[in-house]
């Protein structure tokens, strides 16, 4: 990729602050920004990348975007996969991507954590982003309690973090913690290679 410059004025479209810690403020655009049509637009690929692959597989090549959560609803021949994952630009700032794997593949970034260590950003946005049903950042999820809870990342996002988010996907309103939402069992790794898988 060239002309860094598309990817540093990405954070000028999260103008709204959605929610501010002490360690910074997560902000949402008026509307998602879809990734393939951004980072895919005119200029903003340079000459010796491969053609045939997409958008979202260059990111992955270069290692801007990596995959923290993935939630699967419905039985195994009809279910809907979220993936949600953390791009990093050329400028070293960082923003979050909510990605449906269905026939369309849209892949939004819906957020901008922006602070000087950024990922302390991401526990809140992701108890937020769920409580929300994904409102807040302009998407919907369903208000079920997902049946595959696979978190890519455990050293980025904790069980009690995930299990948070999801009582408030369940039951908005309820009382936010771990203790309150209860029956999550951690089984390991047993389909996936890293990451931790949940049931309930």
């Amino acid at each position: 990729m060239r002309r860094s410059g598309y990817q540093q004025r990405l954070a000028t479209h999260f103008i709204q602050p959605r929610l501010t810690t002490a360690d910074g403020t997560i902000f949402v655009a008026p509307r998602p920004v879809d990734l393939e049509s951004y980072f895919g637009g005119d200029g903003h690929v340079a000459d010796d990348v491969d053609p045939t692959l997409s958008v979202f597989e260059r990111l992955l090549e270069s290692a801007q975007y990596q995959l923290v959560l993935s939630l699967t609803w419905g039985p195994l021949a009809a279910s809907q996969t979220l993936d949600l994952g953390l791009l990093r630009t050329s400028s070293n700032q960082l923003f979050v991507v909510h990605q449906v794997n269905d026939d369309v593949g849209t892949s939004l970034i819906v957020g901008y954590l922006s602070a000087s260590a950024p990922l302390m950003l991401l526990a809140p946005f992701l108890i937020d982003y769920l409580s929300s049903r994904g409102s807040a950042y302009m998407v919907n999820l369903p208000g079920l309690l997902p049946q595959g809870i696979w978190i890519a990342r455990p050293e980025l996002v904790s069980h009690a973090t995930v299990a948070t988010g999801l009582l408030g996907l369940v039951t908005p309103g309820a009382p936010a913690g771990l203790d309150a939402w209860g029956g999550v069992a951690s089984l390991g790794d047993h389909h996936r290679q890293g990451g931790v898988s949940l049931v309930m």
